[in-house]
């Protein structure tokens, strides 16, 4: 990432064991809000009733155990491969169709590899060919 007057700088998100450890971080808030979610679903005498994230949290550790926060985060781990790697695949496949059409001259200008507006054109399309499996 390029900022004017400073020196190039290199971000690394795209570090899978630096995903990974997010992920992990991040997983217990998931099951929190899912569970948070589908707590009006129940019937009345089923209900958690959670005050906040925090309690919700909370009371999974006490009642069910440190890794119950955990629970489910493998096939979401494996679904997140799947949808990442069927993203990256339709994406360049996108980017190749659209500079080898006549597309590639738009009303803005030229589409070369490098310009943001190939970019977003490549995303919606690949985003709305992905929208139907996933």
């Amino acid at each position: 990432m390029k900022f004017r007057g400073q020196r190039e700088r290199e971000i690394t998100l795209c570090n899978p064991s630096l995903k990974s450890d997010i992920l992990i971080l991040v997983f217990p808030l998931q099951v929190a809000l899912i569970r948070m979610t589908s707590d009006g679903n129940l019937p009345a005498d089923q209900r958690r009733n959670y005050k906040s994230v925090f309690d919700a949290l909370f009371r999974i550790v006490r009642e069910e155990g440190l890794f119950t926060l955990w629970r489910g985060a493998i096939p979401t781990m494996g679904r997140a491969m799947v949808v990442n790697a069927a993203q990256l695949a339709s994406y360049s496949q996108a980017k190749q169709g659209i500079l080898g059409t006549g597309e590639s001259s738009s009303r803005f200008g030229h589409l070369d590899d490098s310009n943001s507006l190939l970019t977003v054109k490549s995303g919606i399309k690949s985003g709305s060919m992905l929208s139907c499996f996933f």
